[in-house]
């Protein structure tokens, strides 16, 4: 298997951000639309369009990361590559591969002089984080990504899912992808924190820049 996390799991986190951008464009549309209630852009099919776009792949993207599968690359598959490959989180195993990056030895032991390496416990830590998550998905999210797959759950109604639940589990998963990049590359010890989409400054600027010409032409 290859070892390199991010170019293993590149699929996983282009899912993720893919939820992540999707909420972002669906949370601004939903403001603006709250306060501009009648407004003309609601006759617009391109954006109505892509508003329908960004719903389905928030959808399909949570029943990709959420995935219990054993093939699938999904947050599941990661902790249990996680836990198959512990030792490549030791200290000795990320100085052996700083000096095979191009680092010196020297400058290897320095780069990891505060991490004595990711054990068992921090793994199972994690671990808990993504089975909350994972429950969190079962009960909230998951007959609605049935139905979005040609309606395998026929008789499934949509759950009135909110924005904040979908945001959670996309922020949660990145948590955990970030938390196992950053040791295996960074030295870094596991915040079991979440991690918001990395550019969501630009992409809410730029959101609201598209908003912000209609905000005056209300009807």
């Amino acid at each position: 298997m290859n070892l390199e996390v991010g170019r293993h799991f590149s699929a996983l986190t282009t899912d993720i951000h893919q939820i992540q951008k999707s909420i972002l464009v669906l949370e601004a549309a939903n403001e603006f639309f709250q306060e501009n209630r009648y407004h003309s852009l609601l006759r617009n099919d391109f954006l109505m369009t892509n508003l329908d776009a960004n719903r389905i792949a928030a959808i399909i993207g949570l029943g990709k990361v959420f995935d219990v599968n054993r093939k699938a690359h999904s947050l599941s598959y990661l902790i249990n590559w996680l836990r198959e490959h512990q030792a490549e989180f030791s200290k000795e195993a990320l100085i052996s591969r700083k000096v095979k990056s191009g680092s010196t030895e020297d400058e290897a032991v320095q780069y990891t002089r505060d991490f004595v390496g990711i054990n068992a416990q921090q793994v199972e830590n994690l671990a808990e984080v993504q089975t909350q998550l994972q429950t969190l998905y079962d009960q909230k999210a998951r007959r609605l990504r049935n139905q979005a797959f040609a309606h395998r759950d026929r008789d499934a109604q949509p759950p009135g899912l909110e924005y904040d639940i979908i945001s959670t589990l996309a922020n949660g998963a990145l948590g955990i992808f970030d938390d196992v990049f950053q040791a295996y590359y960074n030295a870094r010890d596991f915040s079991l924190v979440p991690s918001e989409y990395p550019w969501k400054t630009d992409l809410k600027r730029d959101i609201d820049a598209y908003f912000r010409p209609h905000r005056d032409q209300r009807i």
